[in-house]
């Protein structure tokens, strides 16, 4: 059965479905695209200012 047929022949109800599920599978997979883009930065960022309140602010001597 050709797709454009079978849409046909579905009722409005599993339509709706259909697209909803399409909405959600297009927004999830937009929200771990721009999670797995952030996530290293904010791990990262969040070493950098480990280390710079760990190292740097207790032992900070004057140039």
């Amino acid at each position: 059965m050709k797709p454009y047929k079978l849409w046909q022949s579905l009722s409005d109800d599993n339509r709706t479905l259909i697209k909803g599920i399409g909405v959600a599978a297009l927004g999830l997979y937009v929200l771990l695209q721009l999670a797995t883009l952030f996530l290293p930065l904010a791990v990262t960022a969040g070493i950098g200012y480990w280390a710079y309140k760990e190292f740097i602010d207790n032992h900070s001597k004057v140039l």
